[in-house]
């Protein structure tokens, strides 16, 4: 009896091994950079999507699918940087977001949802902390060195500009210049 349930024991471990490895190399395949929205005009044809993995992978009856309802399939084998150029306006400027499926219809993989409204080289990068708004790494490992203060956020344009001076435009006239502070307080009271 002792012998039989250490077997069995030793069976269902031996089951859970081959499982957590079967796993770990589908859940290692993921969505590694997206390019919305490439410098220039006419961005058809010209979006991207990197996939990385680290081990081989056969991508044939994978999907990638929007949340704009559009898809592409996949008929290759990779390891590492597997990059492809979108097709069908599967990318969007605005509020993208992407989901990866393998042969069986599983949910491998999804990002958050992004946005790029800068014709810029700049690419959305997967990072361990969130996904970065930054140079693009085509092919190449991401620039996940700092994290930003504002990860999974597209920068706001006041991020790219230098700080700007803060100043206050007053314009008078005969009208406005008031006599005495009871006059004053009254003005400004209708002005705010």
């Amino acid at each position: 009896m002792y012998l039989r349930m250490k077997k069995s024991w030793m069976i269902l471990l031996v089951l859970i091994i081959e499982f957590i490895f079967v796993i770990g190399g589908v859940l290692g395949v993921r969505i590694n950079e997206i390019e919305l929205n490439p410098n220039g005009t006419g961005d058809s044809g010209k979006e991207w999507i990197e996939l990385y993995s680290d081990e081989k992978i056969n991508l044939t009856g994978w999907e990638i699918r929007s949340n704009n309802g559009r898809n592409m399939t996949f008929s290759a084998f990779f390891s590492g940087y597997y990059v492809f150029n979108t097709s069908h306006n599967l990318l969007t400027d605005n509020n993208n977001k992407l989901f990866l499926y393998n042969n069986n219809s599983e949910l491998i993989f999804e990002t958050n949802e992004i946005n790029d409204t800068y014709n810029n080289n700049k690419t959305w990068q997967y990072c361990s902390w969130g996904w970065n708004f930054t140079e693009a790494t085509r092919g190449s490992e991401n620039s996940c060195e700092q994290e930003p203060d504002n990860p999974d956020d597209e920068p706001d344009e006041e991020d790219e500009e230098e700080d700007a001076p803060i100043y206050l435009e007053i314009n008078w006239n005969d009208e406005d210049i008031l006599n005495g502070e009871e006059n004053l307080k009254l003005k400004l009271k209708h002005l705010i």
